[in-house]
Parts: C-alpha cells; structure tokens; sequence
C-alpha cells in the first residue's frame, strides 16, 4: 500500500465522478452523435443535391473529431497535470492550443510517457519520476521472476501498440481539422455552383481547361481565399475514415477511463468518508493489447479477460 492516500473529497470522488461521467455520458453521446451524423450524410449520398451532400459530410467529420479531442484532453490531462490538484482539474480548464499540441507532440512521446498514457504507470506529482503501478503500491515483491517477465512483456507490447494507434489518430487529426476555419467549428464547404477545380500551374481557365470533380472543397483556416479540395477519394471514403477514426478514438477512450477507475474504485472509506486503505482490485492490464500482440504461451501466462487481480492480504482491523 502506498505511504500515503489522495483526500476522499477533493481527489478520489471528484476524480472517479469525473471519469464515470465520460464513461456513462459522454461516450454514448459521441457515439450516438456520429451514428446520426452518418445516417443524414448516408440520405444526403442518395439523393441528387451534391451541396446538402457536402454539409452532411462536413457533420459527419465534425462528429468524428469530437472524440479525438476527447482524447486528447485526457491524455493531457493525465501527462500534464496541475501541480498540487486531481488530475481531472487540467481537464475542466480550456486551453485552444491543447488538441493540436497534444496530436503533433504524441508521436515523439517517449516510452514511459505513454505507460502513464495508458494507466499501467504513474507519475509521482512531486518528484516527477515514474514509476509501474505495482512499483507505486508496493506490490512487485509479491511476482515470481516469470510473472515480473511476462509483465515486461505487456509494458513493451502495450507501448508498442499505442504508439501505432496514436500515430494513426494524429495524421487523422492532421488530415481532418483543415476542414475547418475555427478549430473543428465552421466547416465552410466551397458552394459548387461555378466553381472548377484545376491543376496548381493554371493561369487561366478557357473552355479546354481540365477540371477535377471533387469530392468536398471547403475554405480553409489561415490563407485567405484559400481552398481545400479532395478530388482523389469519393464523398463517402472521407465519410468512412472519419468515422472510422472517431471509433477507434472511442474504444481507446474507453480503455483509457477503465483504467483510471480500476485505480478510484479500489479505494476503501469508513463511514465518515475518510480514506482507510486500499480493496481488492482488478487492473485491466492487457486492456490495450490485440490476440495477436502476444503468442498463445504468454496469453496463457497473463490470462484472457485480460486482468491481474491484486488481493489485500492486509490483516482485518475487527474480531474475525
């Protein structure tokens, strides 16, 4: 058990509320907004007017961004946050650069920083330095030298696999938030009625000009008269990897909060609402990983589910 235990009031409950909120709430309004997203861009796809079709496309990115933002701001939140507060502070303040930030710097993270990413290492809010979670509650003495090796494994493999995802999601952010003028709001689609898509070197357009059916052409953020125009992919390819990218943001959001409140829910209170040690409790350790990120022998090892149950051995403080 740690030396010492964060304040029920200020740390534990807000934080676990905090995290439920995003599970219970949050997410299934993320998804229900990008299933809706995509049923009006799937009637608008049907249908003949290719301008409504490019308004419903732009909702569809729109709603698909959402998530990675949600993302981004745990992730921040857990890597950097407030000095001296719960981590979820950081995450009910506002920073306009925070989203960006986060996706062009994730893919230079180190190791240990995405360990902390993925809630299978702390960082110490004083010395900075960080640490396993069994290294953090004083349990790795209690593993066998196999069970502390197939544990390194999971650390490798566990990075390994967020670094691969996270490189995905920040070129999507990369790709999709130039959609739109003010950070993911007012997506301006170009109107289409005469307007021609040609090649860079044109000085002129005449009647033998080429142009390029496009896809969505919209106005785009920091060079004036500026155009952003997707004229090698359809209307409903951006649709798919936008949505697309939006699922794979929330099933790791939601790897992400389970492992957070596997750490809250384990926290014992008396009557008073006073912290008094530490429950049983299970650590989605493998949460992150894929069947085929480890063989058949170290799933065995590890076991499916996937967790390591950790078991207070503490003695009872009352008559047995």
């Amino acid at each position: 058990m740690p030396d010492s235990l964060p304040s029920a009031p200020s740390v534990i409950l807000p934080s676990r509320a905090f995290l439920l909120s995003w599970r219970e709430q949050t997410l299934p309004a993320r998804t229900a907004a990008l299933e809706d997203a995509l049923a009006l861009f799937d009637e608008a796809d049907r249908g003949e007017d290719a301008g409504l079709r490019d308004l419903a496309l732009l909702g569809v990115i729109g709603d698909a961004m959402q998530p990675l933002e949600d993302l981004a701001t745990l992730g921040d939140t857990w890597d950097r946050p407030l000095r001296g507060l719960a981590n979820y502070v950081r995450a009910i303040t506002w920073d306009r650069y925070a989203t960006t930030n986060f996706w062009q710097e994730i893919t230079r993270w180190e190791d240990e920083r995405l360990a902390v990413f993925s809630g299978l290492a702390a960082r110490d809010p004083d010395t900075q330095a960080i640490s396993s979670i069994p290294d953090t509650i004083g349990i790795t003495e209690r593993f066998t030298d196999g069970q502390r090796h197939i544990i390194e494994i999971v650390y490798a493999k566990t990075v390994k696999r967020l670094r691969q995802e996270m490189r995905m999601l920040a070129a999507n952010w990369k790709q999709f938030s130039t959609y739109f003028l003010a950070y993911k709001h007012g997506g301006l689609a170009v109107p289409r009625e005469g307007v021609s898509v040609v090649d860079d070197d044109v000085q002129e357009i005449t009647d033998d000009t080429t142009r390029h059916e496009f896809a969505l052409a919209v106005w785009t953020r920091g060079k004036r008269n500026a155009v952003n125009a997707d004229c090698e992919v359809t209307a409903r390819q951006i649709a798919d990897a936008a949505a697309a990218s939006a699922r794979q943001a929330i099933e790791l959001i939601g790897a992400f909060l389970e492992t957070r409140l596997a750490i809250f829910d384990a926290a014992q209170l008396d009557a008073t609402g006073e912290v008094i040690g530490v429950e049983s409790f299970k650590l989605p350790w493998t949460i992150w990983l894929r069947e085929e990120d480890l063989s058949q022998e170290q799933w065995r090892l590890i076991g499916y589910g996937p967790r390591i149950n950790w078991v207070n051995r503490a003695e009872p403080s009352g008559p047995a």
